[in-house]
């Protein structure tokens, strides 16, 4: 039974996306990445949030939607992640975009092996604990590189459609109202003050209000 499952795990199509197979590895390696990132984001928030680490995700529900529990959530969120890392990379082969991935690839397994060092755990335990049952670093290595690809096509079309300053001041000029804003706060200073009062009585009532700034 177990060599059936690690078959259908990282041979057979868990999702299809479009005309892409994404197997249980894959899915589970962009499904453990997206949750392990957002507890890390939010770690000093988790307890208001309702999530206990030391517990399992699926027997938690969501703040956001009290029908689903935390892994469902995280679930829900992996499918357009992972539509639109497929996206773009279909995209940059479209469009003929060349990136050696390489040193981007050695430097994120530098910092996992960092992590299974200071952790004292083996290489097989690291993966199947943070990136899925069957993860192992040979079998995740070409969705890495092509996360990693994505990532450096997105940033390179940020940086090909950065608006310019004369974009900029056609947006605002267009539309001033979207841009054009006030800060300001709101004290209640009471109804002690004389219509004639001095510089020094309301500067006294201010400090009382703490309206000073």
């Amino acid at each position: 039974v177990y060599f059936v499952k690690k078959y259908n795990a990282t041979s057979k199509a868990y999702i299809k996306i479009g005309e892409h197979e994404i197997t249980q590895t894959e899915f589970d390696y962009y499904y453990n990445t997206l949750t392990n990132n957002y507890l890390t984001q939010n770690s000093s928030s988790l307890l208001f949030m309702g999530i206990d680490t030391s517990k399992p995700l699926d027997e938690q529900p969501c703040i956001y939607d009290t029908n689903l529990s935390w892994a469902d959530y995280f679930m829900q969120s992996t499918v357009p992640l992972i539509q639109n890392v497929k996206a773009l990379c279909d995209d940059a082969r479209a469009n003929n975009f060349e990136y050696d991935v390489t040193d981007d690839y050695n430097s994120y397994i530098s910092s996992i092996d960092a992590s299974i060092a200071s952790n004292g755990v083996s290489e097989d335990y690291y993966y199947e604990q943070y990136f899925g049952k069957y993860a192992t670093k040979k079998r995740l290595e070409p969705v890495v590189k092509e996360y990693l690809t994505y990532q450096a096509y997105y940033n390179q079309l940020l940086e090909d459609n950065e608006a310019t300053a004369e974009d900029v001041k056609a947006e605002y000029e267009a539309n001033p109202e979207q841009y054009d804003t006030i800060d300001y706060h709101l004290y209640s200073i009471g109804d002690n003050l004389e219509d004639d009062a001095t510089d020094e009585e309301i500067e006294a009532a201010c400090r009382e209000a703490n309206c000073d700034d």
